[in-house]
């Protein structure tokens, strides 16, 4: 470990409209959400190198964040001029980076740009700021460093469902590729599956017919399982085809899925994927809202 990622806070999760997109998390049983308080903002903002005055962006909605088991879940509105206006074009909204704590956010942007990420998103407030971060080789992975920032508190009113949070899935169009280059930013070593015709029974209630290649590993304290479509029709095939990559689902521990399930598909959810795996049965739930999946794997 190189001393970068010092701690997994928060994953992003961007949409067209922040208020509708809560409300709807709300219903599944993801509150409360409350709103950041961030220092006095310094200077300029950066997108893509080209500076940018915070004060030309009257539209820009600020974001809110709940408490998921561990991290927080920040809720983004995109705006026109910000990053996340591109993001929801192409795929429609859905979960945008994974962000980490760090102690000297100017040393570290440094030091990772020398290892291949370029800064997409940045800016700073009194005693800190932040900065997104970006590589073809994390194919749509956007990972987040800032330094002084705030996090909303654990809540007791979270749902059962979203109170033991296990890990981020990601697709890749190349997994070696991927794995490699998150190795030589300091994640532990990849373990990969055998190349598999799923173990799930069920997509969308059909059987699967497509294969993947999956390897797990964990960054900054933050595990990260990345899939490979490789031929046919699964749930990772399709989110490949419309985003060319990214983070496609966040991972959750139940203590009864059957009651899980039950109660979010009341709630308006939809079940994508459903079977067996070596660490039990598993459920792939997509919210009533803008691309929101998680995974729920039974105790």
């Amino acid at each position: 470990m190189n001393g970068w990622w010092t701690k997994f806070v928060q994953v992003g999760y961007v949409v067209r409209n922040r208020d509708i997109a809560i409300e709807r998390l709300v219903e599944s049983g993801i509150q409360p959400f409350e709103s950041y308080s961030l220092p006095p903002m310094v200077g300029n903002w950066w997108v893509r190198g080209m500076p940018v005055d915070p004060g030309d962006m009257t539209a820009a909605v600020p974001p809110k964040g709940a408490w998921i088991g561990g991290p927080d879940l920040e809720i983004l509105q995109a705006s026109e001029g910000l990053p996340y206006w591109d993001f929801v074009e192409i795929g429609g909204g859905g979960y945008h980076h994974v962000a980490f704590a760090v102690s000297d956010l100017d040393r570290v942007v440094e030091e990772l740009q020398k290892k291949g990420l370029s800064v997409l998103y940045a800016g700073k407030w009194e005693g800190g700021g932040w900065a997104y971060l970006e590589s073809d080789e994390l194919s749509g992975i956007v990972l987040e460093v800032f330094e002084n920032g705030s996090r909303v508190k654990e809540s007791a009113q979270t749902s059962s469902a979203f109170r033991s949070f296990k890990c981020v899935g990601a697709v890749v169009p190349d997994l070696d590729r991927t794995t490699r280059f998150l190795e030589e930013l300091g994640a532990t070593p990849f373990r990969s599956a055998p190349v598999s015709n799923s173990e799930a029974p069920a997509f969308r209630g059909k059987p699967v017919s497509g294969r993947y290649r999956r390897a797990t590993g964990n960054l900054g304290g933050l595990a990260v399982e990345l899939v490979q479509p490789i031929e046919g029709s699964s749930p990772y095939s399709e989110f490949l085809e419309v985003t060319g990559g990214g983070i496609r689902h966040l991972g959750f521990a139940v203590d009864d899925l059957d009651t899980e399930i039950s109660r979010l598909t009341q709630a308006g959810a939809d079940v994508l994927l459903s079977g067996q795996r070596p660490d039990g049965r598993f459920a792939e739930v997509a919210l009533q809202a803008d691309g929101f999946i998680v995974r729920l794997v039974g105790a």
